[in-house]
């Protein structure tokens, strides 16, 4: 997999994204505590461009929550796994 430099690690929030264009593709980059994620912006569902939905946690029991991203007019997905949750 090929690395690419998207800004310093103190540019990114916490549970924040950053779409930025690597070649002729925009990217979103999401950060959660210490990891990040990258995803294509475009919708599975739909094509239009996923990474401009907003993140919000999602409590699937009591012991167990993800962190997920709603797109503007999609299911809601994982960030770390992709699954669609709706």
């Amino acid at each position: 997999m090929e690395t690419f430099n998207v800004g310093k690690i103190e540019e990114f929030e916490n549970k924040s994204k950053k779409v930025v264009t690597i070649g002729d593709e925009e990217v979103g980059v999401f950060r959660l505590g210490d990891e990040f994620f990258a995803w294509r912006n475009i919708c599975p569902h739909q094509g239009g461009p996923i990474c401009q939905g907003r993140i919000f946690s999602l409590v699937l029991e009591n012991i167990d929550s993800n962190q997920n991203w709603r797109a503007p007019w999609e299911p809601k997905y994982c960030i770390g796994t992709g699954v669609c949750s709706s």
